[in-house]
């Protein structure tokens, strides 16, 4: 599932909406626009839409799930988990902070708390 899916799912689930017609009509878009959204992986669409919309609730969601992933992500390095797993969860926090468009923030992030964990 990429990054647009996961939004419009959240959309839906936010919305209790079941079709891609029903979001659509939510964001005053036609379905084929949704549908290439989600093909295209469109994220910066999906946020632009959802500014116009006023739907802020919903993009804020967004923010706290990227907000959770890095305390995860951090318990997870604190524990002492396999490179494996961290690897997983730094890539899920990049397209996290790549659809969020919070790259630089993460960046600053990385820089200043990595400092912080132990030694993997």
């Amino acid at each position: 599932m990429n990054e647009a899916e996961k939004m419009i799912e959240d959309i839906m689930q936010a919305k209790n909406l079941h079709t891609l017609d029903q979001v659509a009509n939510a964001l005053g878009v036609t379905q084929a626009a949704v549908s290439l959204w989600r093909k295209r992986n469109s994220v910066e669409a999906i946020k632009r839409t959802l500014k116009k919309r006023g739907e802020y609730t919903i993009l804020n969601n967004f923010q706290n799930s990227s907000n959770q992933v890095a305390q995860n992500f951090g318990s997870i390095a604190q524990a002492g988990q396999n490179e494996d797993e961290i690897d997983k969860l730094y890539k899920a926090l990049r397209a996290i902070a790549h659809a969020l468009g919070k790259e630089e923030k993460l960046k600053e992030f990385f820089k200043n708390g990595i400092s912080q964990l132990p030694a993997l």
